[in-house]
């Protein structure tokens, strides 16, 4: 069970990183995704739509980060 909390825990690192230090490109991503699906989604502010997932990166690599070290640290 530890391991899978950790796989967990780092997938949460890598998936944060990439939120906060590319926002643009996951927004594409996600564009992209609901093109396929015949969805059209379009931010209405790209600027706010930034800002936003940048937020939402940082928490999740926090997040991730304390998950890591909880597990490091008080799981034995």
């Amino acid at each position: 069970m530890f391991w899978i909390q950790m796989a967990l825990a780092i997938f949460s690192v890598i998936l944060g990183s990439w939120l906060f230090f590319f926002p643009r490109q996951a927004i594409d991503f996600q564009i992209a995704f609901y093109h396929c699906i015949n969805w059209i989604m379009q931010p209405v502010s790209m600027e706010r739509e930034i800002r936003n997932t940048k937020c939402m990166g940082g928490g999740t690599l926090i997040l991730g980060i304390s998950g890591i070290l909880y597990l490091l640290l008080a799981v034995k």
